[in-house]
């Protein structure tokens, strides 16, 4: 029942009540009647009010709710974006890190989760085999050069570093932006002719002496000498790669690559100290890697005797 009915039912048994009372008189009854109507009226027009109210209220919070709904869904959908998103760049990162990796001659376990390691070499040379420098950026390995001298220690070949040199200016004057020739002298090394490689990367220095590849080409001309088994000569090219180019990527492996000449001049000295030099300031790269293993064979004769 609701409370209007009441009300009217109220007001019905007051009527009647009041007809059965025929000592208070016709007015009175009537002013009681009107009163009563009166209250009638305004409690439900108050009700009314109440119940709109109400009703404005309850639209409200379902609108409300529904928008609340509509927010949820687009953080839903926005989330699964973000999270479709974040693996893709996360699949991403590993494979720039698995190119990198590749591209420095290094490896690493399988879900690029236990760190870095470096591979090892392809083969273990036999006792009294030369140190031989890296093979250049697409070449093959380099073929090895006579021994050193008696009582130095031998080491295997780095890996292949296959980094862009840092640029270290505009080409000079020449002919050309001088990449066809230095590309000319790789594929002379990967030949195997040194001598042919050596007057190309020579060439191409002379020519191109601030050319974005010249601190390349600077340590691929040494090694050419150092695999012609022209040590002091060597020893003296390796040495440039860090006084003229000192922000090239080539500059770590130069300094190894300068021991080994050095070793085979039999300045075992000299030789550690640059060793010890790459592992210190360069302790992330390969070179440093490789200059470890050479210092315990420099080690090893020193130790027996």
């Amino acid at each position: 029942m609701t409370p209007k009915t009441c009300i009217r039912l109220a007001l019905l048994s007051t009527l009647l009540l009041t007809a059965g009372c025929g000592t208070l008189g016709s007015s009175r009854t009537r002013n009681t009647i009107y009163d009563t109507n009166m209250r009638v009226r305004k409690l439900d027009e108050n009700l009314g009010a109440s119940v709109n109210k109400l009703t404005e209220t309850t639209a409200t919070l379902m609108a409300r709710v529904n928008e609340s709904d509509a927010q949820m869904r687009q953080l839903q959908t926005l989330t699964e974006e973000n999270q479709s998103k974040l693996e893709s760049l996360s699949k991403d990162v590993s494979e720039l890190k698995g190119s990198i990796y590749k591209r420095m001659g290094l490896s690493v376990s399988p879900g690029m989760s236990a760190g870095v390691t470096v591979e090892p070499p392809a083969r273990t040379p036999a006792p009294g085999a030369p140190m031989t420098p890296a093979a250049p950026e697409s070449a093959m390995p380099a073929p090895s050069v006579s021994a050193p001298m008696s009582g130095v220690p031998s080491t295997t070949a780095p890996a292949t570093v296959a980094t862009p040199a840092t640029p270290a200016g505009p080409a000079t004057a020449g002919g050309g932006d001088g990449t066809a020739l230095y590309q000319s002298a790789q594929k002379t090394w990967e030949s195997g002719d040194w001598a042919q490689a050596l007057q190309r990367f020579d060439e191409f220095l002379q020519k191109y002496p601030s050319h974005e590849s010249s601190g390349n080409a600077q340590f691929w001309k040494a090694a050419c000498l150092l695999n012609l088994n022209k040590n002091q000569e060597a020893s003296q090219e390796f040495e440039k790669v860090r006084a003229n180019y000192p922000t090239s990527n080539k500059v770590p492996m130069a300094m190894r690559s300068e021991a080994v000449a050095l070793s085979r001049l039999g300045q075992v000295d000299q030789a550690t100290k640059l060793l010890q030099d790459v592992v210190a300031n360069y302790p992330t790269s390969p070179a440093a890697e490789q200059a470890k293993k050479d210092l315990e064979k420099l080690k090893g004769p020193s130790a027996a005797r």
